[in-house]
């Protein structure tokens, strides 16, 4: 990971404009990816130490991991990123994806590895696909950023709406189905803007991170919302 990293610090000091951005691009993805796999690895751990679950789904521990959270993705936010050093940004993003993990360990514990690694797949074959549209539609994505919000906006009512109707099925699988598309949506407008973004900056390594912590979160939630559909869907 470091040998990459170094890689890339050298080829971006020589590189041509739209060759860095390009370059720049494609580390993007090597970071979410790196991101999901601490995340995947942590939740490994955890479900497979009892005195690690127990810790990790301790009150004291859950809340201190929301707090750290909290904090994180605010330093990862565009504006505050671009003035922190790579390494310290490198840090708090793998830091975010390690706490995810510890959260994520109970799936272990929900579903058997056949089915999280099924689940994994097809999570990637969508994300793959959202990538793939925001270069298909990239003139209507740049024009898209309001009805996302909006999106996003309801996404969030009806989450609160559900947590009231717990118990309704239906609600909570309808509410998943319509997540699954917000969040598909997203990352074909986050994939979008952050290649327009790397093309029009003169430093498009420092967009890196912050465009990989954005795609990290739309797999994450891509994720998590198949992993409900999947859980309704198959409840007696």
């Amino acid at each position: 990971m470091n040998e990459n990293y170094e890689n890339y610090e050298n080829y971006e000091t020589s590189a041509t404009p739209i060759t860095k951005s390009n370059y720049a691009f494609g580390y993007v993805f090597l970071w979410m990816f790196f991101g999901i796999l601490v995340t995947g690895g942590v939740s490994w751990l955890v479900s497979a130490s009892p005195l690690l679950t127990a810790v990790a789904w301790s009150w004291p521990a859950i809340i201190i991991s929301a707090i750290v959270q909290i904090v994180i993705a605010l330093s990862l936010g565009k504006a505050t990123l671009l003035k922190l050093n790579k390494p310290l940004a490198i840090g708090l993003y793998f830091v975010y994806a390690a706490l995810n993990g510890l959260t994520f360990g109970i799936l272990f514990y929900m579903l058997d590895a056949s089915e999280l690694f099924a689940i994994f797949g097809v999570t990637a074959g969508f994300f793959a696909l959202m990538c793939i549209f925001a270069f298909i539609f990239k003139d209507s994505l740049r024009r898209a950023s309001r009805f996302f919000m909006i999106g996003l906006t309801s996404l969030l009512i009806m989450s609160l709406v559900s947590l009231i109707f717990w118990y309704s099925n239906p609600l909570l699988l309808a509410v998943s189905i319509i997540g699954l598309l917000v969040f598909g949506g997203l990352t074909a407008f986050d994939v979008r803007w952050i290649k327009d973004a790397m093309d029009n900056s003169d430093n498009p390594s420092g967009i890196a991170i912050y465009g990989a912590f954005h795609l990290y979160l739309d797999f994450i939630n891509i994720f998590m919302y198949i992993v409900r559909i999947y859980l309704l869907s198959n409840k007696d």
